[in-house]
């Protein structure tokens, strides 16, 4: 578990965003935080949601360009 925190860390002093994986390791944790203790996890996801890092899937084209 220390290497998976010290690379959450790691990311995050140096800016990068934290894989969703990552922040499912730690939420056990955070619920336990006072700050934290009446949030639900989707309260708690909101909240840390500018340090999650988010794919967007594409799935080729669309048609709207020959909608026009």
């Amino acid at each position: 578990m220390k290497p998976i925190v010290q690379n959450i860390k790691s990311r995050v002093e140096k800016n990068q965003p934290i894989t969703t994986n990552q922040f499912n390791s730690l939420i056990k944790f955070i619920e336990r935080e006072p700050e934290f203790k009446n949030s639900s996890q989707q309260q708690i996801f909101k909240f840390f949601e500018p340090l999650i890092e988010r794919k967007v899937i594409q799935y080729g084209n669309d048609l709207s360009e020959h909608l026009v």
